[in-house]
């Protein structure tokens, strides 16, 4: 689909900067402000009428949200088809994804304070009964001040819990809690449980379970359970590792109950009593429990979709060869990994490609100081990925050049909610935020 020309009459689109499973992220300039805007799509075949009341319900809750490290919401437009969610630019902003592959040395002390500011974020939305749903390395961005900020807060939400198992990919699925994929339910100890995949990535040498894009991958990925924990630096506190587990445990019940609980652990360890840990026979039965729940459902899906093949069998047999034939032909194609070609320029990146035959195709450009114009700076799928021979490769590259370190968990970094709300007059909604 064609990225739109102007959106809710004003926004005027200039580049499509990302896309993944549910929206696009589009950079716009207001045609009288003059100002240059983020404004998120969410794709239209994922909104249903009950999807589209809540997003804009949930929307209405944002306009009146407000934390430093909370990207403010500032407007909303559905066309009635798509949902677009407004957002201004204050500062230059990078995905936390990106800024890690381009700073892997960055500070203990400053994945710290992230890990607080993001505390202290939820904790404010805590406080108002919202869930975060964005906290993973794709969807936190960091600014020219090393500090992150949190996107789209909120909105993910409900296309998740009406939709998920009916995707056959998402970005991110690693940061899901298991009573996602198990009942569709999402709380704030959901949240807590990608606060606990964001901690093990920040602080840890490696993911807690190897990449997957597939649905019935990540569930087979939480039933396993995640890999061994190994502190990234010395200066890590010890007790890093055991809020982790404590985040990560498979029951919601046995996490945290709130992030106010999960910053005091971070800050004092040793003034905060950690829930206990579920015994062994009871975390087991949990998995069973959580296993053949996904397999009941996958069955009566599968039963659904083995009448409606049976109806369009007798009813266009010959279209049902030919899709046969289609499968076959599909599954036969061969794979190939996605190769290296950050930091190449395009001309050479696309002949590498070419040989491994895969297609590159222009996505986008960025402002990065790392890599002079013209450059890749990033691929989507990103490397290492497994896709099918001749997959197209989209391609951002670099428009060119466009530390303050602290202690680590520190009560200073830590932004305290009630200040951080400023409320909105209602008569002056439609005022800037």
């Amino acid at each position: 689909m064609s990225a739109p020309k102007l959106i809710r009459g004003y926004y005027e689109v200039q580049d499509c900067l990302s896309e993944g499973v549910l929206t696009r992220l589009y950079l716009t300039k207001h045609t009288v402000k003059q100002s240059q805007y983020y404004v998120w799509e969410f794709k239209a075949n994922y909104l249903t009428p009950e999807i589209t009341q809540d997003l804009i319900k949930l929307a209405q809750k944002l306009r009146y949200i407000r934390h430093p490290n909370i990207l403010p919401l500032e407007e909303f437009e559905y066309t009635g088809s798509q949902f677009y969610a407004i957002y201004p630019i204050e500062k230059n902003l990078v995905p936390l994804e990106d800024y890690l592959k381009g700073n892997p040395d960055v500070s203990d002390a400053i994945r710290g304070k992230w890990s607080t500011q993001i505390v202290s974020a939820m904790m404010l939305l805590e406080s108002k009964e919202l869930c975060g749903g964005q906290l993973n390395t794709h969807d936190l961005y960091v600014d020219q001040d090393q500090n992150i900020m949190l996107s789209t807060v909120c909105l993910p939400i409900p296309i998740l819990q009406d939709q998920l198992l009916e995707l056959d990919a998402i970005d991110e699925g690693i940061f899901i809690a298991p009573e996602l994929l198990q009942s569709q339910t999402y709380t704030i100890q959901s949240d807590i449980y990608s606060m606990g995949i964001l901690l093990y990535v920040l602080f840890g040498k490696q993911w807690p379970y190897p990449n997957t894009s597939k649905i019935t991958g990540i569930t087979t990925l939480l039933l396993e359970g995640p890999l061994p924990f190994y502190k990234r630096f010395e200066s890590t506190p010890n007790h890093i590792e055991k809020a982790i587990q404590i985040c990560l445990q498979i029951e919601p019940r046995y996490r945290y109950q709130s992030f106010a609980v999960l910053l005091k652990n971070l800050q004092s360890p040793k003034t905060v009593k950690a829930p206990q840990y579920i015994p062994l026979n009871q975390e087991e039965a949990f998995r069973k429990e959580l296993k053949q729940d996904v397999k009941r459902r996958k069955n009566k899906k599968n039963r659904k979709w083995v009448i409606l093949t049976l109806v369009s069998i007798i009813i266009l047999s010959v279209l049902g060869v030919l899709y046969h034939k289609y499968v076959s032909y599909s599954t036969a194609i061969p794979e190939k990994s996605v190769p290296n070609v950050t930091g190449m320029p395009l001309e050479k990146a696309l002949r590498i490609l070419k040989e491994d035959e895969l297609f590159g195709e222009i996505a986008g450009e960025r402002e990065n100081a790392q890599y002079p114009k013209g450059y890749v700076i990033e691929t989507r799928p990103p490397e290492g990925r497994n896709v099918k021979e001749n997959r197209r490769i989209r391609l951002f590259l670099s428009k060119g050049n466009g530390s303050e370190a602290c202690a680590i968990f520190s009560t200073e970094n830590a932004t305290v909610a009630t200040e951080d709300v400023h409320p909105v007059d209602p008569n002056q909604q439609n005022a800037n935020p």
